[in-house]
């Protein structure tokens, strides 16, 4: 039987990639032996086939690599597209991008390119909310939307400074923090 989590999270993704119909997942467990890993495979026909292992986190990021297939197509098969779209997913569904590459690295070097863009959009996004928290409640932003658009422009520049949100013993503060 399928876990209602699976259902809920192939639902979601579907949703907001704007897909009216859902694949058919089977969910199988391994009888044999007992791995960690999970394995998967998308037919054609929609349907995806996971054997699961014993990791709830592997077989997060299996089914959502396999609903990248999904969302790609066939033809795309582990293209530069497919990478792109299954890290999205992997960020976008707090799979922990060390553990994505890991796990992804094997397949092609294309992976690896798509790890990295996403993890420059996991770092921005990341700068964002914290940003985002120091703001609340205060009207004066204190130049760090200008400091984000400069972070966002140059990713790797060690120049430029945000706000960010530290919870030291109870006590909620902003700090300036070196990105």
């Amino acid at each position: 039987m399928t876990p209602k989590w699976v259902s809920d999270l192939t639902e979601q993704v579907a949703k907001d990639e704007g897909k009216e119909t859902l694949p058919i997942i089977k969910w199988r467990h391994q009888r044999h032996f007992a791995s960690k890993y999970t394995s998967g495979t998308t037919y054609e026909s929609g349907k995806i086939v996971l054997t699961t292992g014993t990791s709830v986190l592997d077989q997060k990021l299996v089914l959502l690599h396999e609903l990248s297939h999904w969302l790609v197509g066939g033809k795309e098969h582990h293209s530069l597209l497919f990478w792109d779209k299954a890290f999205e997913l992997y960020r976008k569904h707090k799979i922990p991008m060390m553990y994505a590459l890991k796990r992804e690295k094997n397949y092609k070097k294309k992976s690896i390119k798509a790890y990295k863009k996403n993890l420059l959009r996991h770092q921005a996004d990341l700068a964002i909310m914290r940003a985002e928290v120091c703001d609340m409640g205060s009207a004066k932003t204190n130049g760090a939307d200008a400091k984000l658009q400069g972070q966002n422009n140059n990713m790797n520049s060690e120049s430029h400074k945000v706000k960010s949100f530290q919870s030291k013993g109870g006590e909620e503060r902003c700090i300036q923090e070196q990105l």
